[in-house]
């Protein structure tokens, strides 16, 4: 299982690739408040495979207690929630928010972004390099932001 923030879910869910999650993780968790930030775009492609995703009960929903330590204007309530919910659960977080992923560290949270679950999901061999770089490529047409470091980085490690 993996506690995931609003962009992996976005980002993949806009190109109907969020099963990529599902086979590289099994279960994801996400909080209310993502779900409800989501389903504020009702009819786009990302909320209908988030929908498709809970019926089928391999995305959970899941109220969040906010850790005290994660009380601060520094990062978004969303972020709070899923470090919290990641410390709670004793899981990982997918999480893109370079401060958030600060924050995380503070509370021994491992944290990974949706660049990981791509890679994952071709080290796995449930897609290929090509179909890797095309999900990043779309990702950054969404307006996906990344480093030409990292973004030359993660073509190398593929």
């Amino acid at each position: 299982m993996i506690v995931s923030n609003s962009s992996p879910i976005i980002m993949l869910g806009k190109q109907g690739r969020l099963e990529l999650l599902k086979k590289c993780f099994n279960t994801i968790m996400i909080s209310k408040n993502i779900y409800e930030e989501i389903r504020k775009k009702a009819q786009t492609p990302e909320f209908i495979a988030l929908e498709k995703a809970i019926r089928e009960k391999w995305i959970l929903v899941e109220n969040a207690a906010i850790s005290r330590v994660l009380q601060t204007k520094n990062i978004g309530q969303a972020e709070k929630e899923t470090i919290s919910l990641a410390k709670e659960h004793k899981a990982k977080a997918l999480i893109d928010d370079e401060t958030a992923k600060k924050f995380a560290l503070l509370l021994r949270v491992e944290i990974h972004g949706t660049l990981y679950a791509i890679y994952l999901a071709y080290t796995k061999g449930v897609i290929g390099k090509e179909d890797a770089k095309n999900i990043l490529k779309t990702m950054i047409k969404d307006g996906f932001y990344i480093s030409t470091e990292v973004y030359a980085r993660f073509l190398e490690l593929l």
